[in-house]
């Protein structure tokens, strides 16, 4: 089995960031130099004032010449921690506008620094498009491994338990 891909789900790099990712930010800052085919997933709709920390983000997913990214726009589901600080009044809905604008910046950004968009999430440069993404599209078979992972046999599609603790063998916290 080869893997041509791995995905690191850091949601961005300021330490402003409001998502609660338990990974250490500073870790990326001055270390990560890829050679691998290395994703990157990013979140953009980040409740702010402007668009510095999604700016800043983008600018330094290019400079740590990250060959694949994926970007996706917050969603606030009721029944998450969002959706009860949202309830709470502690965090402000989603400004369609906002979000249409970072969308915006992050297609012009990455298609200067050449990125090739190939799905309207992912990202590119030439010759790094994620084979598990174009499989699945393609109805081809691929093994998706580690938390929330998909994979694809031929017949089914199966997926892996979403929290780390579950596929540890410990119980789920609701």
């Amino acid at each position: 089995m080869v893997f041509n891909h791995f995905t690191s789900r850091i949601s961005g790099f300021s330490t402003e960031c409001i998502l609660p990712r338990k990974q250490d930010k500073a870790y990326w800052r001055p270390k990560l130099r890829v050679s691998i085919n290395l994703t990157i997933d990013l979140i953009y709709a980040i409740p702010h004032p402007d668009h510095s920390v999604w700016e800043a983000d983008l600018h330094r997913a290019v400079e740590l010449n990250v060959p694949h990214i994926s970007a996706y726009c917050l969603t606030i589901e009721p029944k998450t921690a969002f959706g009860n600080w949202l309830r709470k009044g502690k965090l402000p809905a989603i400004d369609e506008h906002f979000s249409a604008e970072q969308f915006e910046l992050l297609v012009t950004w990455l298609q200067t620094h050449n990125y090739e968009q190939y799905e309207i999430s992912n990202f590119a440069r030439p010759g790094f498009y994620s084979r598990h993404n174009t499989a699945y599209w393609m109805n081809q078979r691929y093994l998706g491994i580690g938390p929330s992972a998909h994979s694809f046999n031929g017949a089914t599609r199966q997926y892996n338990a979403s929290r780390q603790c579950a596929v540890c063998g410990f119980p789920a916290k609701g």
